[in-house]
């Protein structure tokens, strides 16, 4: 949000939640009038008319939101993303390890083609990286 404000001289208030389920309960609630979250997030409610679908913050239009502008066809290069991952002890076993990361990537496989009961797993707000345990254990 404080990029966005930067680059448009948008005078707001910041403020600062402890996570995406406490910061959408606020914009659910009234607490604030605009945020930025993850598609993922608020689509459901979006749906149901709980909130409004402002602009994507991605590069790109959603594909499966086609007639949602991104913010960086009014600002120019905006994109903001944030990303996941499991994290487990320092000290955790290979094998473990190694069992971890095949059922993840299996599920992550599962919902980018939509073989789940979520409705979130059909929207093209997830991308995946395809990236080894040992890579991720780098960043």
């Amino acid at each position: 949000m404080e990029d966005l404000k930067q680059r448009t001289g948008i005078d707001m208030q910041h403020v600062p939640y402890r996570g995406a389920a406490p910061a959408l309960n606020g914009i659910l609630g009234n607490e604030v009038s605009v945020m930025l979250l993850n598609l993922s997030s608020v689509e459901e409610h979006a749906a149901a008319g709980k909130v409004r679908l402002i602009a994507a913050a991605t590069e790109k239009r959603v594909p499966t939101l086609a007639n949602l502008p991104t913010i960086a066809e009014t600002v120019p290069n905006f994109q903001t993303s944030v990303w996941f991952g499991p994290w487990g002890p320092a000290k955790i076993p290979p094998a473990l390890l190694a069992k971890i990361h095949a059922d993840v990537s299996k599920a992550l496989d599962l919902l980018k083609r939509g073989n789940s009961s979520k409705p979130t797993a059909s929207s093209a707000s997830i991308s995946r990286p395809r990236i080894s345990a040992s890579s991720f254990k780098a960043i």
